[in-house]
């Protein structure tokens, strides 16, 4: 007797306990929980939605009739329930796996709602009684297994009559043809004509017989691989009583008036747009049905698009269509209750595995977020989108070779970062790849440290002297100078990968911990310092300026002042609501679009020394193949080489060898050639001014000038004339003075001044 009071005691407790019954605004409840009654209270989807967790698992019979529920995708799993009402509501859909929801099911009312057509699934549960009366259903040829379900035989169908397969299957006089409409292709193309019937049938080309290229009793086929003029006319398909025809209009390929062919995957399926003359808009059936907000439409699901009058695609329209995956549809169908959509949003994320959404899942996911920011403007709510904005930032997929999901991070990142100025303060948010907060430093030193943990924190002390085990970094604000001051305010957050700073030429190692921050208060600068931990001696800070789109090295505000295996650190000096990114990368060998980035008012610059070049080298080699008929002296041509060799190569290392880099020595090496070459150039150019000088000098004075002479007769031809050459005369003495001379400066100012000739790190 004891042992049988205490198991009702328990029962009592878990019944008290376990299971409750739903709110009494809506619902009544038998004593043991068993009878759920939720009859003609209004219930809509959004109330279900709210109550579904709160129905008992011990419900046998759930009564839902006499509502304005429009679907029933979100009630729960209940293993024990028998009995389902579900009548006189507004129902047009049902999942495919509705039944299976409900393994102890035995009846289920569905009368008077707005099914068109109920799931196929349905047809393995012949041991259910389902009462579906008064639904407008709508009867096809696939519709035929009604028949083989004994409680589906007496479903009537439109035209208020039951289903029967001679009214809803053609089976008399059978025969289509595909395509159905005319078609205007160009010539060369392939084409392909369809026709099926249940008779024997044949083609004609303008009233003329046309072999098919594949044919049985009950379909045929033509196709051609390349279309010509001849093919155009009227193409029919006849059986023994009747015929379909289109018209097809071959073009030639000169004319250029069209659209290409295009094949496309969108979020709402794949779509092939055939190539189409210009101004003519294209319709295509969508692939997965139609959209949410169609869905109660009798208007069929399409998709458009324009082939505009200068041959380019144009105004795409895939609104009507339903997405491809499984989770956008639901993100779908929760939009169109907008009251609440980012918390109803986060209650169905967090019931899936976050690795199961797909590109397109998350772009519009984001989609959302950005049509819903302007109705988060309070703490409370901002949170919703600092929370999602996590969730997605935790899905491990890599889809940054794609530019639109690039473009959605963008968009994603500025929303977070707009959304901080309606704040309160204080203000804080802790994620697992992303922390942000609104910080009131005070005049004292302060450091900031973020721990290397599951959950991104924000510790921020008034001095450095407790230490943190493996930071991943540190903000360090410095003391005022000026103690009148008042606290200086910050809007800070800190991302745990860079994923958000998305690019064209973003790396895999580029994912590495940044940093955003902005003051906001009303001085003029503001001097900090980041340290990042875990570094290589070869990394660099990367900068990220809000009008920018790629990480930059080259900084006025911000400098690097240590750098060892361990941490790499540096210095900004921040201005009033300027904000700033910043992140470290790994290998910046690899980051060769950081260091060379041409500037288009660079242009002139680099077309015309490139010129100059090419003019340099030309006249070179113009000199080598006819130097017979230039007679100048030896020294003479020494100098004019060695002045255009040394000015071209000057020209190039100046025009291309001066951007910023990011290797000290070979900015040295750069800087040291640059010097060298310009010594070089102006010493050739003075001996050469100096010879020619002195010959002019000797001609006009006769001074010697027979003696002196540059040329001289070695020989006479076959008609006695004299044949002339230049003397040789030494030159090593000119590369001496210009080589050598040049090299001892040179050599000179880099001992006496390694300085000049070095570059920042940044």
């Amino acid at each position: 007797m004891l042992f049988i009071l205490i198991i009702y005691v328990l029962l009592l407790i878990r019944l008290s306990i376990g299971d409750q019954c739903p709110s009494s605004d809506y619902c009544t409840c038998s004593s043991d929980l068993t009878i759920i009654k939720c009859t003609d209270h209004q219930l809509t989807n959004e109330i279900l939605f709210n109550i579904n967790n709160q129905l008992p698992e011990s419900t046998i019979l759930l009564n839902l009739s006499s509502n304005s529920l429009t679907t029933i995708e979100f009630l729960s799993n209940l293993n024990h329930l028998q009995i389902l009402d579900l009548s006189y509501n507004k129902i047009h859909y049902i999942p495919t796996d509705f039944l299976s929801k409900f393994p102890h099911l035995t009846t289920l009312y569905l009368q008077n709602n707005s099914l068109k057509t109920i799931p196929k699934t349905f047809k393995k549960y012949t041991n259910i009684n389902i009462d579906l009366l008064n639904n407008p259903f709508y009867c096809t040829c696939q519709s035929k297994w009604f028949q083989t379900h004994n409680q589906l035989k007496n479903i009537i169908c439109q035209n208020n009559k039951p289903f029967d397969e001679n009214d809803f299957c053609r089976i008399k006089n059978f025969l289509e043809i595909y395509p159905q409409q005319a078609q205007m292709i160009y010539e060369n193309e392939p084409f392909i004509l369809n026709c099926s019937s249940n008779s024997k049938h044949y083609w004609t080309l303008n009233d003329k017989i046309y072999p098919s290229t594949i044919a049985s009793s009950l379909y045929s086929a033509i196709i051609i691989d390349h279309l010509q003029i001849k093919h155009s006319g009227i193409w029919t398909c006849h059986n023994f009583n009747s015929n379909r025809s289109i018209s097809l209009t071959v073009l030639q390929t000169s004319s250029n008036h069209f659209c290409p062919s295009i094949r496309m995957n969108t979020s709402k399926g794949y779509f092939h747009w055939p190539r189409t003359l210009i101004n003519n808009k294209i319709e295509k059936k969508c692939p997965f049905g139609s959209a949410a907000w169609l869905r109660n439409s009798n208007e069929y699901a399409r998709a458009w698009y324009m082939c505009s009058s200068s041959g380019d695609w144009m105004n795409l329209d895939v609104s009507q269509c339903a997405f491809q995956s499984n989770i956008s549809r639901i993100f779908d169908r929760l939009s169109l209750t907008e009251t609440n959509l980012l918390l109803r949003i986060i209650k169905y994320l967090s019931k899936i595995d976050k690795n199961n959404l797909e590109l397109f899942d998350i772009i519009l996911l984001i989609d959302l977020i950005d049509e819903q920011q302007v109705k988060y403007k309070n703490q409370d709510r901002i949170m919703l989108i600092y929370h999602l904005t996590d969730f997605i930032l935790q899905i491990k997929h890599n889809f940054m070779h794609f530019r639109e999901y690039r473009m959605a991070l963008t968009r994603l990142r500025l929303i977070i970062e707009r959304l901080l100025d309606f704040t309160d303060q204080p203000w804080l948010y802790i994620g697992k790849e992303l922390t942000a907060m609104t910080m009131q430093a005070p005049l004292s030193l302060t450091s900031c440290v973020i721990p290397d943990r599951s959950l991104l924190t924000i510790i921020c002390e008034p001095d450095d002297h407790h230490q943190h085990q493996s930071p991943l970094m540190t903000i360090q604000f410095p003391s005022s100078l000026n103690k009148t001051n008042q606290n200086s305010f910050y809007y800070i957050i800190f991302y745990r990968q860079s994923t958000l700073f998305a690019s064209d030429n973003m790396q895999n190692n580029d994912l590495n911990p940044a940093i955003y921050i902005r003051p906001v208060s009303r001085y003029s600068s503001y001097p900090i310092k980041l340290t990042f931990y875990g570094q290589a001696n070869q990394a660099s800070i990367g900068i990220w300026y809000l009008n920018q789109t790629s990480w930059q090295i080259k900084s006025s505000i911000c400098k690097i002042n240590e750098q060892n295996n361990n941490l790499i650190s540096t210095d900004c000096v921040l201005f009033n609501n300027n904000s700033l990114s910043l992140t470290y990368l790994d290998d910046i060998n690899n980051q060769k679009n950081l260091f060379f980035n041409t500037k288009y008012s660079q242009l002139t610059i680099y077309v015309s020394s490139i010129l100059a070049t090419i003019c340099f080298f030309i006249s070179i080699i113009f000199y080598i193949c006819f130097y017979k008929i230039y007679q100048i002296p030896r020294r003479f041509f020494h100098c004019l080489i060695n002045y255009w060799l040394n000015l071209g190569i000057l020209i190039s290392l100046f025009a291309f060898g001066i951007q910023q880099n990011q290797h000290p020595f070979l900015c040295e090496f750069i800087s040291i050639c640059l010097h060298f070459l310009c010594l070089t150039t102006i010493l050739w150019l003075t001996l050469l001014s100096f010879s020619i000088w002195r010959k002019l000098y000797l001609i006009s004075t006769d001074k010697d000038y027979h003696e002196k002479s540059a040329v001289m007769m070695v020989d006479y031809d076959d008609v006695s004339l004299p044949i002339m050459k230049l003397k040789s005369k030494p030159v090593i003495q000119f590369y001496l003075i210009a080589y050598g001379l040049a090299f001892i400066i040179c050599g000179a100012n880099v001992i006496t001044s390694r300085e000049p000739h070095l570059t920042n790190k940044m």
